[in-house]
């Protein structure tokens, strides 16, 4: 593991969750780090990951970045420099949210049931999850084995999982099944289920997004007050 790059991102764990998850799972790949940034790509997702101090080492840090799907930067110094090498001008801003307590209780919702979603519900989940990642990333997920399905009176009532890069998401409640607690269900038996697996639970909040913010608040949730950008080339899912 790279002591320099593990150094560095343990100094705030709230911020770069993401980057220490990669780290930790050992499926990060190109890794360039020093007291003043990382850079690194995780081999699942294919995403790269950048945290700079300043413009000017993510600059130098940005020269071992290749073969681009979507980087997610955590310093706003970064963005016009990725916008302009690779044309990631598609940017999402969030902040991290993390739970770092030992455990977390599962908090049923009153008439629904969880089950494992397989590849059969792929078209579902593509057409259904509001941030439109398409087909191929439905499959995938669905054969990782990591998508949850809330079912209440004999239908698909929601459903959440995991994202390649190891965050908790996919969260989707359908229409006529919220304001029930299936969100908190779906969250708490996620959360629950990467603790078990000695993994610390986290995902990106999408700024404005001010629903998620308070129930991740109301579970135990620790919020970063600094934001982090997921970017792309427009017209990329991801």
């Amino acid at each position: 593991m790279n002591e320099a790059a593990m150094s560095y991102l343990r100094r705030d764990p709230g911020f770069y969750m993401d980057m220490l998850t990669i780290m930790t799972r050992r499926t990060a790949v190109d890794v360039v780090a020093d007291d003043t940034g990382v850079v690194l790509r995780d081999a699942v997702s294919g995403a790269w990951f950048l945290a700079a101090e300043t413009a000017a080492r993510a600059s130098d840090l940005l020269s071992a970045v290749h073969d681009v799907s979507h980087i997610i930067v955590h310093q706003a110094a970064a963005l016009p420099l990725v916008a302009e090498r690779f044309g990631c001008t598609r940017q999402t801003s969030c902040r991290q949210s993390v739970f770092f307590g030992p455990d977390i209780a599962v908090r049923p919702a009153p008439g629904v049931t969880l089950a494992p979603l397989g590849p059969e519900w792929a078209p579902v989940v593509a057409e259904t999850y509001s941030l439109g990642l398409g087909l191929d990333w439905a499959l995938d997920r669905l054969a990782a084995g990591v998508m949850v399905g809330a079912f209440a009176e004999g239908q698909l009532a929601g459903f959440a999982g995991e994202h390649p890069e190891g965050s908790m998401g996919a969260l989707e409640v359908l229409p006529g099944f919220r304001r029930r607690g299936i969100a908190e269900h779906l969250t708490t038996f996620i959360a629950h289920r990467m603790l078990a697996d000695g993994r610390t639970p986290f995902d990106q909040i999408i700024d404005g997004n001010t629903a998620s913010a308070a129930l991740q608040r109301k579970l135990g949730f620790s919020i970063s007050t600094h934001h982090l950008w997921w970017t792309s080339r427009p017209g990329r899912r991801g």
